[in-house]
């Protein structure tokens, strides 16, 4: 499989991970997700890139959801 087609199946996953649990930390995404971590990290990146993902600062960390409307 093409790496573009690898990450571009994770960024399915990471959306339906965040539609299911509401939002996460890029921690938890790694942790629960079966998937390397570089994949995880790009596949937030693409669907950052797609502007489908919000992000919050939580004091010392970053929580990612979906964008809404």
């Amino acid at each position: 499989m093409h790496l573009e087609s690898e990450i571009g199946l994770a960024a399915g996953e990471v959306y339906r991970f965040l539609e299911k649990k509401g939002t996460s930390t890029l921690t938890q995404l790694r942790r629960e997700l079966p998937l390397e971590r570089a994949v995880v990290d790009q596949a937030v990146g693409w669907l950052a890139r797609e502007s489908k993902l919000s992000f919050a600062k939580d004091r010392r960390t970053t929580v990612i959801g979906l964008k809404t409307g």
